[in-house]
């Protein structure tokens, strides 16, 4: 049994703001294209496809947002119910074979996130260890005022550190 003919601004059965204004504009370049536009209609493709990438939608989503589209141009109203079955399995095929790219994606995603969370971790300890280093080094300089090497700073030279106590 087919879907109905669904509006490709609603997703998981609610409009969605981002995906309205995708569908809109996927759905006019889309119609644009099939009309003849050409490169022109193909570019505006690329650049839906990657600015849904950067909003956080994967193959599926889009195969999914282009199966929507498609139906709110051609419609769902095909005389035959055996040739509506057909399209229907068949974008069930594509979007199956599209699944690995989809793990691979999401994968990635998630490699990023953790990379992004590890590297914030290693600048809040790069930053811990420059404060920590720069009151060694203002440690090292009152102690230079009075006279006091670096070792025995560190306990190595006991009788730099009797100058320095009062008697």
């Amino acid at each position: 049994m087919t879907e109905p003919m669904s509006d490709p601004r609603q997703w998981n059965g609610r409009m969605n703001p981002l995906i309205a204004e995708l569908a809109e504009g996927y759905t006019s370049a889309l119609s644009d294209y099939l009309n003849g536009a050409g490169e022109a209609a193909l570019r505006r493709a690329l650049e839906f496809g990657r600015r849904a990438l950067a909003e956080g939608m994967g193959v599926l989503d889009m195969a999914t947002l282009h199966r929507k589209c498609v139906l709110s141009l051609v419609g769902d109203t095909e005389p035959e119910p055996s040739a509506n079955q057909v399209r229907d399995r068949a974008f069930k095929f594509f979007v199956e074979s599209l699944s690995p790219y989809e793990v691979v994606l999401r994968g990635l995603q998630e490699a990023d996130a953790k990379l992004r969370h590890s590297l914030r971790e290693l600048m809040l300890a790069e930053e811990a260890l420059r404060r920590q280093n720069d009151k060694r080094i203002a440690a090292n300089q009152a102690l230079e005022i009075f006279g006091v090497s670096d070792g025995a700073a560190a306990g190595n030279d006991h009788a730099g550190l009797s100058r320095i106590r009062p008697a």
